[in-house]
C-alpha cells in the first residue's frame, strides 16, 4: 500500500544523520501540497530572488492562515534585500535561492524547512530555516506536538553540509 508516505519513498535516513533535506509528503491527510515559485528581479538584473515553496490545498480550517505563514517566508528575502541595498556598492549583485521542503506533516502539525543560499559579490551564506505550523489552529509553532526531531534534523543536516556557516540564525525552534 505504499505505507505512511503513500507511493513516495520514505525520507532518506542512513544512520544517525540525514544526507540531504528531503520531502516527507503524505497522501492520506485532508490537505495536500502543491508548489509555487516566488521571484523578484531588480536593479538592472543585478538582484534576483527565487523561492520555491509549498502551498497547502484541501478542506482544513485555517487554510488561508497557514498559506500566509508560508508565503511570508517566501517574501522574506525581498524585505532583507531592501534593507541590505542601503549598504550595497553600485554594481554589486545580490542573488538568493531558497527551496522549501515539507519535512513532516500530519493532522495536527506540519514542518517546512527552507534551504537558503545567498550570494553577493562580497559574501556568501548558506543556511536552513525550520518553520513549524500548527495545522489545527493555523498558527506558527504552537502545535500540540513539539517537533524537536525536525529541528534536530535541521541541525544535523546543517552540520553535515560543508557550506553551512551560520547555523544559529538559520534554525528556529518553538
Amino acid at each position: 500500500d505504499g505505507g505512511w508516505y503513500g507511493d513516495n519513498p520514505e525520507p532518506y535516513d542512513e544512520g544517525d544523520y540525514y544526507g540531504e533535506v528531503t520531502d516527507a509528503i503524505r497522501e492520506d491527510l485532508d490537505y495536500s501540497i502543491a508548489w509555487e515559485n516566488y521571484e523578484y528581479e531588480g536593479n538592472n538584473d543585478s538582484v534576483m530572488i527565487a523561492v520555491d515553496y509549498p502551498v497547502i490545498l484541501g478542506t482544513i480550517p485555517n487554510l488561508d492562515a497557514i498559506n500566509d505563514i508560508i508565503d511570508d517566508e517566501a517574501e522574506y528575502f525581498e524585505k532583507y534585500y531592501e534593507e541590505y541595498s542601503k549598504y550595497m556598492m553600485p554594481d554589486e549583485s545580490f542573488m538568493v535561492y531558497s527551496e522549501g521542503y515539507v519535512t513532516y506533516m500530519d493532522d495536527e502539525v506540519m514542518s517546512v524547512v527552507f534551504a537558503e543560499m545567498v550570494y553577493t559579490d562580497y559574501w556568501t551564506d548558506y543556511g536552513l530555516y525550520c518553520l513549524n505550523i500548527d495545522v489545527e489552529n493555523g498558527r506558527r509553532g504552537e502545535g500540540k506536538k513539539r517537533l524537536f526531531k525536525t529541528c534536530y534534523f535541521c541541525y544535523q543536516t546543517c552540520r553535515e553540509l560543508s557550506a553551512c556557516q551560520f547555523l544559529s540564525s538559520a534554525v528556529s525552534f518553538f
